[in-house]
């Protein structure tokens, strides 16, 4: 299948390769050689910027010099022998990722706490739950994160079931939530499970609770979650929600009658 050619310069700038340099190579592509000034001309850039532009090239592997007497002469390398190095590259990364992570997780142990904004953090703190795999206690207002993450919200639902998850739910009890929790049940979703308290008790944003790390949330305006690390307030957010949870067991019969 053939791709075009602004498409080409996109694949190939995901090398590592800025626009510029990525232009360069796709224009070398379709010929044996050339010279920087013949080369510059195809790309309508400037001489001497053309010269950099090869030098970075010649540096990264994607281009050789083919000749130098009197005028320079570049050809670019195939492209088969690009995605043979990229492949090295990413079975070496593969091998030392035990290794990175277990940086990064010492890292992030010795943060107990961090805040992230935004949409991409929520996301961000939500994958490393997913990632943990341990048992997750979740409490708040459902509607509120299903509004700010309409889809984001069924994938993370849909990853939790995929990854067999232990999962209790806590929500607030709106109509929407009330019927989500029946669907849940309908459904029998193995290890997740889901119960409402009443709207009195006015849950605010939510929290969720894994292993030694708790995730407090607030959709008020931007989203905002807090992330803590650290056994005795994970426990202690845990009893809460386990109290909360007992509580909830009393409005099944009315609530979800």
């Amino acid at each position: 299948m053939s791709i075009e050619r602004t498409d080409m310069v996109a694949v190939v700038s995901t090398l590592g390769l800025d626009e510029a340099e990525s232009s360069v190579y796709v224009a070398l592509l379709g010929h044996d050689a050339l010279s920087v000034s013949e080369l510059a001309r195809k790309v309508r850039m400037h001489r001497a910027s053309c010269y950099g532009v090869v030098d970075r090239l010649v540096e990264k592997g994607c281009v050789s010099v083919v000749g130098r007497n009197s005028v320079r002469t570049v050809a670019a390398v195939s492209p088969e022998v690009l995605l043979a190095r990229l492949r090295e590259s990413v079975t070496a990364f593969e091998r030392a990722v035990p290794s990175l992570t277990s940086l990064w997780e010492q890292a992030q142990r010795a943060q107990h706490a961090r805040m992230y904004r935004g949409v991409e953090g929520i996301r961000y703190v939500q994958g490393r739950v997913l990632l943990a795999g341990q048992p997750l206690s979740i409490c708040g207002d459902g509607d509120a994160f299903a509004s700010a993450f309409p889809t984001w919200a069924k994938r993370l639902s849909a990853e939790r079931k995929r990854k067999h998850i232990p999962t209790r739910i806590l929500l607030r009890g709106s109509e929407d939530a009330i019927r989500a929790v029946k669907r849940m049940r309908a459904r029998k979703e193995g290890k997740v499970r889901a119960r409402v308290v009443p709207e009195a008790y006015a849950l605010v944003g939510g929290f969720d609770v894994t292993g030694e790390t708790v995730a407090l949330y607030s959709f008020e305006h931007e989203p905002i979650v807090v992330v803590i690390t650290d056994e005795t307030i994970a426990t202690l957010v845990q009893t809460v929600f386990d109290m909360l949870w007992d509580i909830a067991e009393t409005y099944d019969r009315t609530l979800l009658r």
